[in-house]
Formats: structure tokens, C-alpha cells, sequence
């Protein structure tokens, strides 16, 4: 979103592709210092823009100062613009400091939950919360391996849906193609086991059992339900073995 907003001329433009934020009262923006609409992971630092709505006032937390300050500031107008409303922009000087230059993207994740969990969660509507991150110790190694942890368990998550969804989507699916088996297969069994009854004579006498007319119907009929692979060809098979068995019978 912040990418957009900054290589957006008139940030008006965005309003039908981002949320609604009439009844939002904080923005998390993580900034990136990319300018290049053509590379999708360009850039060499993030930082965090924190933007209080209800305040006009936008926050920003950058663990490698200066980093991103103009960034930032060019993001918290281009909000401005698109809520129509004045931010009053702050580069908070304090916020922690990481040693190296590779843990920026940690950082912005760690000072974002501790915004959100530590401070504004758990603040009153009335209370006037300090946004300072002075004294904050961030522990990057820690932050990685706790992030880590997070995404295995939402992919363990999947997994368990996933598989509690397969049992019960295929016993429909194949509750369905039995159905549809059966249904296809009764114009067929009288022929084969009674082929002297005055039914079976008539059916004999239907222009839709000549020329292999029905062959088409049955392979037509079976490609439109869109089943698994296997299961079409097994199910044709068998549909358009009955049909062969009952031509060559008369």
C-alpha cells in the first residue's frame, strides 16, 4: 500500500482498490525506500509509519536512521491527500537501533506487535498513550526464530483443514457420480438382462440407441459434471461398456 500511495501522483485514484478506512483508527504502514515500479523486491531498508487517524498525527520508527525518513514523510502526504485530512508527521529519534544491516524487516515486525499489543490494545478510549519506543530492547534472533514458529503453525493449520476437507468433499463427489452412474445405467440393464421383455423391444425400436448416438450422449454428459480424471475415465468406461455390450447382444 505505501509503495502505491508513493508512486501514485493523485492518491485519490486508490480509493476503490484500498479498504475503507472511514471507521479506522490506526494505520500500520511499512515503508520501503524501492522508486522502481519494475522491481518487485527492490529497495534496501524498511521502517514502520504508524498513523494515528483519529489524532492526524503519523509516527514514524526507523531502526537505521535516517533510512526512510523522506519516504515516510512523502507516504504520510500522500495518506493525507487520500483521507482528506492533515497529518502531522514525527520521526521518533529513540526508537531502537539495530546493529547490523540485515534485521530492518524484523524490526518493523516486532515494533508493529508491540504497538499494537502492548499499547494500543491496551489503552483506554480516554488515555493518552505514549507511541515512543525509547528503551525498547529488540532481540533480532529471537524475533526471527518467534516468526518462524507463527507461520509453521498457521501451515500446520492448513494442513489439518485441508485434510478434515478431502474426505468429505470426495464421499460427495463420489455419492454424486454413483448417482449419476446409476441413473445413466437403468435405460441399459433391462437390455442386458431381459432382452426378449416387451420394455427392452421398445427401447430397441428409439432412434437414440441407433448409430451410436447414445455413446456421444453418455461421453457428453460425463465430461460436463468436470469429475477427477481418473474417476471420468473409469466412469465412461464402464457406461460405454454396457452400451457395447448391449449392441453387440442385438
Amino acid at each position: 500500500m505505501s509503495f502505491m500511495l508513493l508512486q501514485t501522483p493523485d492518491p485519490r485514484t486508490l480509493r476503490d482498490v484500498l479498504p475503507d478506512f472511514t471507521k479506522t483508527s490506526h494505520i500500520f504502514l511499512p515503508i520501503n525506500d524501492c522508486r522502481n515500479v519494475n522491481e518487485a523486491e527492490g529497495g534496501t531498508h524498511w521502517s514502520l509509519l504508524l498513523v494515528s487517524v483519529v489524532d492526524g498525527v503519523a509516527f514514524h520508527y526507523d531502526s537505521l536512521p535516517p533510512g526512510n525518513c523522506d519516504e515516510a514523510l512523502q507516504a504520510t502526504q500522500k495518506l493525507s491527500h487520500l483521507l482528506n485530512r492533515q497529518l502531522r508527521f514525527i520521526n521518533l529519534d529513540d526508537s531502537p537501533v539495530q546493529e547490523n544491516s540485515s534485521d530492518c524487516g524484523v524490526f518493523v515486525c516486532l515494533h508493529m506487535r508491540h504497538l499494537l499489543l502492548k499499547r494500543l490494545l491496551m489503552a483506554n478510549s480516554s488515555e493518552k498513550i505514549s507511541m515512543s519506543l525509547g528503551g525498547m530492547r529488540v532481540n533480532a534472533n529471537h524475533g526471527r526464530k518467534e516468526i518462524v514458529r507463527i507461520i509453521e503453525g498457521f501451515r500446520k493449520k492448513g494442513e489439518q483443514r485441508r485434510r478434515s476437507y478431502v474426505p468429505t468433499f470426495t464421499f460427495v463427489c463420489s455419492s454424486l457420480l454413483l448417482l449419476l452412474v446409476t441413473i445413466l445405467a437403468l435405460p441399459v440393464l433391462p437390455l442386458l438382462f431381459f432382452p426378449d421383455s416387451d420394455f427392452s423391444t421398445r427401447l430397441r425400436t428409439e432412434v437414440w440407441w441407433r448409430d451410436g448416438e447414445m455413446l456421444a450422449r453418455l461421453s457428453s454428459t460425463i465430461a460436463a459434471i468436470s469429475p477427477p480424471t481418473n474417476v471420468h475415465h473409469q466412469i465412461k468406461e464402464f457406461m460405454l461398456r454396457l452400451v457395447w455390450g448391449y449392441q453387440r447382444a442385438t
